[in-house]
This record gives structure tokens, sequence and C-alpha cells, in this order.
């Protein structure tokens, strides 16, 4: 293999298939990219058994072939040189890279050894990026971080006549969103839905943020693909195995109280009342009536805090609630104003963004005793 290509072209590449690199260990060979030069193109590739990447980006490829090479040792060359970058196997085992004056020669690792990946076949549809760093948005940061229940780490990933539906919980809150799509799935066989783990779609809402569509694929795997500037990527991830929760009968169909807010003036309060959960002591308590809410935080080792926003009510509220929650769940709605609603019957409050019919984001929170 005989490459010549820009060095910040590969870097860029580099940093793409470095996010599925294994970090932990487990496999050597997983701490590598293997790094394949055919057609006038080079194609990197990475995985960490869970999550794997392509990246494929047009290059003059003076002689085709492949090879494994050390992940960070390989970036971190490339990051320091000047110019254009030159790589080519050796004998031996070798690659050397060289730019300019400068000249490296590493260990290659056994190419073989490397697990097969490749893309994925399945039912697809299209979406635009916007859309789908929405909904990953108002939605992922409530999937479980407790790998004793599994399909808790994922997000819920179903086809809906109106689009996609995305949902994750943690057993203590809940979110839930949709959005369009371009091209709708087709499969013939009704609603197609699927546990995704939750750390893919932070992945590719950083690697693929100058994408414009976002293809979608769901088979034994799933995967998004997408091109970022000359930069053709695509993730693939294993699905998550078991029952997601019957959800759906946990959302409210009426409410005893609705307090409608300013976002600016309730992120700005509940971040106050978050500098005293230290401690990991949550808990802020708030009563709503007559246009006035209350907050009051108490942390019996630093103090308390309270305030009192003017607001819009419909009925009284009176609970308790984790102030992170309530911060997040305020922070990822998209309006001016968002909506807190009380089903005390069900020790549970509803928030959304005030008005939003489609797509809606709806967002529920466990009550604290």
């Amino acid at each position: 293999m005989k490459i010549k290509i820009d060095r910040k072209v590969l870097v860029d590449c580099l940093d793409v298939v470095g996010k599925t690199v294994s970090s932990r260990g487990i496999l050597p060979i997983l701490a590598g990219v293997v790094v394949e030069a055919k057609k006038g193109k080079l194609v990197l590739k990475s995985t960490d058994l869970e999550l794997s990447t392509i990246c494929e980006i047009p290059c003059d490829v003076l002689e085709e072939g492949g090879a494994c090479l050390p992940a960070r040792i390989t970036t971190n060359i490339v990051k320091s040189v000047e110019g254009d970058v030159l790589v080519e196997t050796q004998g031996e085992g070798s690659v050397k890279i060289s730019s300019g004056q400068s000249e490296f020669s590493i260990k290659a690792l056994p190419l073989e050894d490397y697990p097969v990946v490749k893309e994925i076949e399945g039912d697809s549809f299209k979406i635009a990026r916007e859309e789908l760093a929405r909904v990953i948005k108002e939605v992922a940061y409530c999937a479980s971080k407790n790998d004793m229940r599994p399909p808790l780490t994922g997000c819920l990933m179903e086809m809906i006549p109106e689009g996609l539906k995305l949902v994750a919980t943690d057993t203590y809150r809940l979110a839930v969103s949709t959005a369009p799509v371009d091209v709708p799935l087709k499969t013939g066989k009704g609603t197609k839905a699927v546990i995704t783990p939750a750390k893919m779609f932070n992945i590719v809402t950083r690697i693929l943020r100058r994408a414009d569509k976002v293809e979608i694929t769901i088979g034994e795997q799933v995967q998004m693909r997408g091109k970022s500037g000359e930069m053709e990527i695509a993730v693939i991830s294993r699905l998550i195995e078991g029952k997601y929760p019957d959800w759906e009968h946990l959302i409210p169909k009426k409410f005893e109280a609705t307090i409608v807010a300013d976002k600016e003036v309730i992120d700005a309060t509940l971040a106050r009342m978050c500098i005293l959960s230290e401690g990991g002591v949550h808990g802020t308590k708030v009563e709503a009536s007559k246009g006035k809410a209350h907050f009051l935080k108490t942390n019996p080792e630093l103090g308390n805090a309270s305030e009192t926003v003017e607001v819009e009510t419909s009925g009284e509220a009176k609970f308790t609630i984790n102030e992170e929650f309530l911060s997040e769940a305020v922070k990822v709605c998209d309006a001016d104003s968002v909506e807190i609603k009380l089903a005390g019957d069900r020790r549970l409050i509803m928030v959304n963004g005030k008005g939003k019919k489609y797509p809606q984001t709806l967002i529920m929170l466990v009550l604290v005793s």
C-alpha cells in the first residue's frame, strides 16, 4: 500500500474513526485502525466490538493494499507533521509515514486478526441531520448509565406514520420526541422498533455534524451514514437485546396543575438551586399558585436557597423535584416558554415547550419523596 494525502484530511479521518477505537485493552488489536487503499479512495475502519466506524475519502492511491496501524501513535504522528503525508507499507510488518523532512517507521498490527467491519444491509430511511440532532438532544440524555438493565442504556427507535420516534428512560425520568423523515422506512411488516445504544447517538451527533442528510439502516445491526465534506462516514452499532419497558401507559391523561414559565428565567432559577446539590443531595420544593412559583432548596451540609418567580398558573401545584433532572428537561425544550404539568396521582410531572405540536417533546420526571 502506498498513498499520498493531505495532512488535515487524514487527521480528520483519524479523529472520526478514533471515536470507536477501544481503549479498554481487552483485545490489543482493537487499539488499531484499519487503513485500506483502493480505487482512488482511502478507507479507515475501527471497532470496539459494540460500535464500528467506517470513513472513506478520496486520495492519491499509488499502490493498493492495506494495513492495521496503532491508532493513537498514528494520529499523533500525522498531527505533528506539516504538508502532504505519504503512507507506505514496508517489509517485516512495518509502515513508513513521511512528510517533508520527517519520517517515521512504525510497527503495524496483524491485519488478519482485526474483526471484520463492513456496512450493513436492511431497511433504510433518510432524515435531515438537524432533525436527527434535535431529537437526540431532547431524548438521549435520559438513557440509563447503569448496565444492570441493558435495554435502558439505549434509546427505543421506532418508525411511526409521522416519522421517527425516540424514547429513553432511566426509570426516574422518561423522554419522548418525534422527527419527520425525508424517505420513510418501507418494510411491509408494520412498525419497526429497535433498541439502539445511546452511545451511538452521541457519537453520530459529533462526527456527522456537517452532514446534510443521514441515512439510517436497520437490519441485524443499525447503521447511520452521512457525508461530511468529502468524507463518507458510516457508524454501525449492535442492537440491544431485551424488552423495552411499556412506557406509553406512564404518560398521564390529565393534570391537576400547570405552570407556564419563561424558559430563560426558570433555567436560571434551577441553575441556582443546583449549586446546593453538592454531595448528591437532591430535592427542591416547588409551590405554585396565583401567578407565582416558589422554589426552596435545602442541603443540610451547606444551607438553603429560595427564589420566587412570576409564572402563569392553572390550579395549585406543590411538589418536590430533583432540580438537576428538571433543569435538564427545561434546557432541551425548543420554545421561549415551558410548561410544567403536575399529575399528582401519578407522582409525575411533564415538561414540554409551550405550544409545541410537532415535533413535540415530552419529558416526565419522577417526584422526589
